[in-house]
């Protein structure tokens, strides 16, 4: 009884592993290519680009010279329902000079490394 009933269950799992498709897996999501994609800060001044298209001075890409500015466009988009997924990094300079690019969660709330959300757990008071 116990070997028909793995032998059943192998079987079910090759028969799924058979059929599935590999464009059940791939992610839905698309993006239009005429998102700008990257945001970059050096000191101030704020460049959003697109870089799956060629680069046109005013255009592509388009400076900003502070985070209002920014934020301003970025709300703009968001009534005209643009939805453009944007990966954001600040230009830094490494202790030993090196110039790099950082990673961060969000150009209005800079918590480098941080988690965008802070969870707090709540422990029962244990008296003796």
């Amino acid at each position: 009884m116990k070997t028909t009933i793995i032998i059943f269950g192998l079987v079910l799992g090759l028969l799924y592993c058979g059929l599935y498709k590999h464009s059940d897996v791939v992610e839905p999501f698309t993006t239009n290519s005429n998102c700008p994609n990257i945001l970059v800060q050096e000191g101030n001044k704020l460049m959003l680009l697109n870089n799956k298209k060629a680069r046109i001075p005013g255009v592509n890409p388009i400076y900003f010279n502070n985070l209002e500015e920014y934020v301003e466009f970025a709300n703009w988009q968001q009534a005209n329902k643009i939805n453009c997924p944007i990966l954001y990094f600040q230009k830094v300079e490494t202790a030993t000079g090196e110039k790099g690019f950082r990673m961060m969660p969000d150009p209005i709330e800079k918590n480098a490394g941080l988690p965008t959300s802070f969870q707090q757990i709540q422990q029962p008071l244990m008296m003796q």
